[in-house]
C-alpha cells in the first residue's frame, strides 16, 4: 500500500518540483496550500489531517522572504513560529514523519565548505524565525514521540520561483528585453561572491531520499556543495539572450563572501548526490520558464 505524503506550500516553488518528483514514485500525494488551511490555525489543521491522515509530512510551507521579514517581523514569526507549533500540535495523535525545511541562513558564513556543525548566526527576522522553529521542532517532536528529520536548505533555483530571487528576477528582466527588443540594465553589487546553488530537482530528489533514507531526529544540508560566482550567473543568462542587458556594478563596500554547504552526511545517508550544474543546466530552464510565462501574458 502507498505510503500518503502531504506537501505543505505545494504550489510553491520547492513544493512544485517536490510534487512532479513524487508522483513518479509509489506515493500517495496530497497537497496543503493558503487556500486550504491556515496553518496557525490548529483546529483548521485537525480538520485538514483528519481527512487525509498522512505517513510523512514535508513542512514546506512558511514566510521565507528577508525582505519580508524585515519589514514585518511580527508576521514572520507567527507564520514560521507559531504556525510551526500549531502544526506540531496537530500531530500528536497520527504521529506522521515531519520533515522540516529550515534555511542555511542560519549559519555564519564561512570561507570553508559549512556543515550541519558549522558556527550558528541567523541575522535576519527570517533566518532567527526558523531556526526557532528548529528548536521548537526538535522539543515537541521528542515530547510527543514524532519522528522528525531538519532540513537546513541552501540557495535553490528553477521554475516557478519568484522574481523576488536575484537569479529569478534577472532571469525575468532578460527575457522582457527579449519580448520589447530593448536592453535593460541590471545592477549587482558583488559580483565575485560565490554562493552554493542548487537546482530545484535536486532538492526535490533529495527530499524523497531522507524520507525513505534519512535517520530521524537529525538535521541535513541540502545544498550542491558548489560554488558559483554571481557575476558568471548573470554573464550566462545575458549571454543566453544576446547581451542584451547591461551589467551595472554598484560596490556597496564590502569584501567578496562565499557561502558554500556540505552535503557530506545526507550523501553518507541517502546516497544522493546532485545531478545538475546551475550554468549548464538550470539557468538555461529558468530562463525559458520566464520567456514563456511573459509570452503567455502578452496573450492574454
Amino acid at each position: 500500500m502507498a505510503k500518503k505524503v502531504l506537501i505543505t506550500g505545494s504550489t510553491g516553488f520547492l513544493g512544485s518540483a517536490c510534487w512532479d518528483h513524487l508522483q513518479t514514485q509509489n506515493y500517495e500525494l496530497f497537497g496543503m496550500s493558503r487556500k486550504d488551511c491556515d496553518i496557525r490555525d490548529e483546529q483548521s489543521i485537525i480538520a485538514f489531517l483528519g481527512k487525509q491522515r498522512p505517513d510523512i509530512i514535508i513542512h514546506l510551507a512558511g514566510q521565507n522572504s528577508v525582505e519580508s521579514s524585515i519589514a514585518n517581523p511580527q508576521d514572520t514569526f507567527d507564520v514560521n513560529v507559531n504556525g510551526t507549533i500549531s502544526f506540531l500540535h496537530s500531530l500528536k495523535e497520527i504521529k506522521p514523519l515531519f520533515v522540516f525545511m529550515s534555511t542555511a541562513a542560519v549559519y555564519q558564513a564561512s570561507d570553508s565548505p559549512i556543515t550541519e556543525n558549522g558556527a550558528l548566526n541567523p541575522k535576519s527576522p527570517y533566518a532567527i524565525s526558523k531556526y526557532s522553529a528548529e528548536l521548537i521542532t526538535r522539543n515537541l517532536c521528542e515530547r510527543y514521540s514524532i519522528p522528525f528529520i531538519i532540513v537546513r536548505g541552501f540557495k535553490m533555483i528553477g521554475p516557478m520561483q519568484r522574481p523576488t530571487a536575484f537569479d529569478s528576477k534577472s532571469a525575468q528582466q532578460l527575457a522582457q528585453c527579449e519580448l520589447s527588443g530593448e536592453q535593460c540594465t541590471i545592477s549587482i553589487q558583488n559580483p565575485d561572491t560565490v554562493v552554493d546553488c542548487l537546482d530545484s530537482r535536486d532538492a526535490a530528489r533529495a527530499l524523497h531520499e531522507l524520507i525513505e533514507k534519512g535517520k530521524h531526529g537529525e538535521t541535513y544540508n541540502l545544498c550542491s556543495g558548489k560554488g558559483y560566482r554571481l557575476i558568471d550567473r548573470i554573464d550566462l543568462l545575458n549571454g543566453l539572450t544576446n547581451n542584451l542587458g547591461r551589467i551595472a556594478i554598484e560596490p556597496d563596500g564590502y569584501s567578496p563572501s562565499s557561502f558554500v554547504g556540505d552535503h557530506s552526511k545526507l550523501t553518507a545517508h541517502t546516497g544522493w548526490q546532485p545531478r545538475y550544474d546551475v550554468l549548464n543546466d538550470t539557468l538555461p530552464i529558468l530562463l525559458n520558464y520566464w520567456r514563456s510565462e511573459l509570452k503567455l501574458k502578452a496573450k492574454s
